[in-house]
């Protein structure tokens, strides 16, 4: 049996109870091959994982353990604030973009990444949609803490 919810509930209890702050970084392996589960969170088989048998079934696999990795994710943000409170920041960014599915996806969904911010205060001066995710923590730090870096 696959643990991916066992790898949340670890992240979970990395939450610092003491009230000083700590960075904890964790990389999911969600929305490429393999893909192991449906949007139900029910294992797929290995060849369901890694073969797909043409175009709609690739994009009916990838979308649907999207769908099941989008509600972990969201529970695992309801989990944080739940334990931490909303004193926290999140950062969740991909690595990549829809790049397996080669030619059939303009270049910006293929390419393109996740960078989605929670920040406490809601200073979300100079983030924008198209913000390149390598400004993400320099712009944390300048919103945040008031740290200006070249």
């Amino acid at each position: 049996m696959l643990t991916l919810d066992k790898d949340l509930d670890r992240l979970l209890d990395t939450l610092s109870e003491t009230g000083k702050p700590f960075f904890s970084y964790f990389h999911f392996m969600i929305r490429h091959p393999p893909l192991l589960y449906d949007s139900n969170g029910k294992e797929n088989s290995v060849k369901d994982m890694y073969f797909f048998n043409g175009h709609q079934k690739r994009i009916e696999k990838y979308t649907s353990y999207a769908r099941y990795g989008n509600k972990k994710i969201m529970g695992l943000v309801e989990k944080i604030f739940a334990k931490a409170g909303k004193k926290v920041i999140i950062i969740l960014q991909g690595d990549h973009g829809f790049w397996e599915f080669y030619a059939d996806f303009p270049d910006a969904a293929r390419y393109g990444i996740l960078n989605s911010v929670y920040l406490p205060n809601i200073n979300y001066i100079n983030f924008n949609d198209t913000m390149n995710p390598v400004f993400t923590f320099k712009q944390i730090l300048r919103n945040q803490f008031n740290n200006v870096l070249p």
